[in-house]
């Protein structure tokens, strides 16, 4: 069933008047992204991320892996204006639907694997935080936290990586708070959750080296003209996925033993795979499209 603010919303959109300046505010910074018109956007940003902002624009035309390029919402081809589904005062937060470009349809073609009826855009439910400030409106995102957190976890990978535990373990003593924005999590951090869960990975990982056992276990898989090679850390997680793999009714082959995956970092800790490509189609699939698929060699 509608809200109200959502029946009121739809009804002074219907009437051609203007809508609320906080909702207004959202729409005119998301028309000035998609249009790449960054002076808008900044006239229309939250005081504390205008400088990121501008910064953020710049880098995402020369690369969108750069850290501010990635920590921007999604660019959108179009968007529309759903509800004003949260109002404090000087506070409000405003649901919409963007419709963007698809990173399925076109990663897949750089990676030599063209999928056909893949459509070229989809949207998404995405909220978007209007902040009042001396008398205005503008978009908050909190670049700034978004970015602490980023520099966290690449120094928590780090020490990982140098297999500095005890770093590691008292590190995630001080994960920095999530960012003041409309889609953050303020009742858990799965932020911390997930880099618990990598640590404990990890130690698991170097146990499992000391003994001598191998570092991953793979099985290969096809349907209809999609194929790849997932891997797992264990036998038992590998046979679980096979069978998944079963009842979506791929064909597959057996686990098996292996010591190199290639795999790159989601929000529920790493994917991994047998080969590059198969690494790459599965973070295509996933809208990953910033993710690095690098060799792991369970260290």
């Amino acid at each position: 069933m509608r809200s109200a603010s959502l029946l009121a919303l739809a009804a002074v959109l219907a009437a051609g008047c203007s809508p609320p300046p906080s909702v207004q505010a959202v729409d005119t910074w998301l028309t000035a992204y998609a249009a790449h018109d960054v002076d808008t956007m900044v006239d229309h940003t939250w005081s504390g991320d205008r400088a990121l902002v501008r910064q953020a624009m710049a880098q995402l035309k020369t690369s969108r892996t750069a850290t501010l390029a990635i920590v921007l919402p999604p660019q959108p081809t179009e968007h529309e204006l759903v509800e004003l589904e949260h109002k404090e005062p000087g506070r409000h937060t405003v649901l919409t639907i963007i419709t963007m470009k698809n990173p399925l349809a076109y990663v897949s073609k750089k990676v030599g694997h063209d999928l056909p009826n893949v459509p070229k855009t989809r949207p998404e439910r995405r909220r978007f935080l209007s902040i009042q400030e001396q008398g205005s409106w503008g978009l908050k995102l909190d670049l700034a936290a978004s970015v602490a957190r980023i520099e966290f976890v690449q120094a928590f990978e780090a020490a990982l990586r140098a297999r500095q535990i005890e770093k590691a373990q008292a590190m995630l003593q001080n994960v920095p708070a999530p960012p003041d924005e409309a889609n953050a999590l303020t009742t858990r951090d799965r932020l911390a959750e997930t880099l618990t869960q990598r640590l404990e990975q990890k130690k698991a990982k170097l146990k499992k080296k000391a003994a001598g056992a191998p570092p991953y276990y793979c099985f290969s898989w096809v349907h209809g003209s999609s194929f790849g090679r997932d891997c797992q850390t264990s036998l038992r997680a590998c046979e679980l996925a096979n069978n998944q793999a079963l009842r979506d009714r791929r064909q597959t082959r057996k686990c098996g033993a292996a010591r190199n995956a290639t795999c790159f970092e989601t929000v529920k800790g790493a994917q991994c795979y047998g080969d590059a490509g198969s690494c790459l189609r599965a973070s295509a699939s996933l809208g990953t499209v910033t993710a690095t698929c690098a060799l792991s060699r369970g260290n």
